[in-house]
Formats: structure tokens, sequence, C-alpha cells
């Protein structure tokens, strides 16, 4: 059997025959002007999902960081070096048994970073898809907004009718809501009761914590 490569395309010769198969677009790593690029979509639907329950009130609270999930192992290797190398530091976490990573940004060519109209940002989370989930969900996934009063933003939520979901990974928690069925699972906004950045002293005082770059 002999495989001829084509731009997406894969063509297999047997027996004078030949079959021509379309391709998936291979991934590529994605730098933070990547994931920037690709978020207008999301960002549209982040909008009217808080137009829509008007929720206001969520402005008022810092925006924590933004997370792009990798499709599997190797796609997610391959962006955590890439974002490795542009980041001001850089580290990595085991989370319900997969790896995820956060880099930090003081600037980005020369700027401030901004996510749309949502606001400034420092920080960008790198997800390894769960295991059985490789695949399944790729690309920009959440945005993460911090309000200390975990208890309070569940009864504001309640008041406007919002449907979420809770989390909670041993050092924070969160409130999940779907905001599309883009992918397998919908994109998502999240609520935490404590920045990446608290998260991540705890989680070096506990000893799991891996620095992927520390600050020159």
């Amino acid at each position: 059997m002999k495989k001829i490569s084509l731009p997406n395309l894969a063509t297999f010769c047997k027996l004078g025959l030949c079959y021509t198969l379309l391709m998936p677009e291979p991934l590529v790593a994605v730098t933070l002007k990547d994931i920037l690029d690709t978020s207008a979509r999301y960002q549209q639907d982040l909008g009217d999902f808080l137009a829509g329950f008007e929720l206001d009130e969520l402005d008022g609270f810092p925006l924590d960081h933004i997370a792009y999930k990798a499709a599997d192992t190797a796609h997610y290797l391959a962006c955590r070096d890439v974002l490795t190398a542009e980041c001001t530091w850089g580290v990595e976490s085991q989370v319900d048994g997969r790896p995820i990573s956060t880099f930090h940004y003081d600037h980005y060519q020369s700027r401030r970073v901004r996510f749309g109209v949502m606001g400034e940002f420092h920080l960008v989370e790198l997800i390894h898809p769960r295991a059985g989930k490789e695949g399944l969900q790729v690309g920009f996934d959440h945005i993460e907004r911090v309000w200390p009063d975990l208890d309070a933003a569940r009864e504001y939520l309640k008041r406007r009718g919002v449907v979420f979901t809770e989390a909670d990974n041993g050092h924070h928690q969160t409130l999940v809501m779907v905001i599309n069925q883009r992918g397998q699972g919908g994109q998502e906004i999240k609520i935490t009761n404590k920045s990446l950045l608290e998260v991540h002293v705890e989680e070096e005082q506990a000893g799991q914590l891996t620095y992927l770059k520390r600050v020159a």
C-alpha cells in the first residue's frame, strides 16, 4: 500500500484502485495572539449570555484569566512550549489527574493585554483534556472572574434564573455556566472564589507546583 500525501488529503492505492480521504486540519501550537484571534465568536456568545440574564453586576469583579483547551497530550506539550517561550513566567500543576499550565503576561507586544470589553488580564490557562475526552473540545474554553463571596454569587445567579454547576479542586471553588453549545460540551464562563495566583501559592506550599519559567 502506497500513501501519497497532499494538503489535507490522503490517497491510498491498492490493486490498481485509489481511495482519497479528506483529512482534518493538523493542530498547531498556539500563541497568545492565536488564542485572542480565535475568541471573537466566544466573546459574542458571552455578551449575548450576559445580556440575556442581565448579569451586569459581574462586570464589577476582576477578570482573572482566559483558558484554552488542547486536543491531546502532543498538542498540549506543543502549546506549552510556545506559551512558555513568550510569557513572563509559567507554572504547571496536576488537577484531577491531568496537567494544567498557567502563563503570566506582564505585557504582550509592548502593551497591556485586553480581552475585548471584558477588561485587562494577565493569566492564560492551558488545559490538558481529561482522559477519554481527547479532541472533543478544542480551542478557546472559558474566562474566569473572581468573586470571593461565593455564597453571594450563588444567590445572585439564582435570582437571575441562571443554571450553573459547581466544581471544587481542593484549592478553590467555581460556579460554572455554559454559554453556548459549541463543541462537545459548550464554552463557559466561571466564577471562582480565588485567583489562580492565590491557588498557585497554596499549590507551591503543598509541593504540587512546577515552574516552567521563572521571572528573569
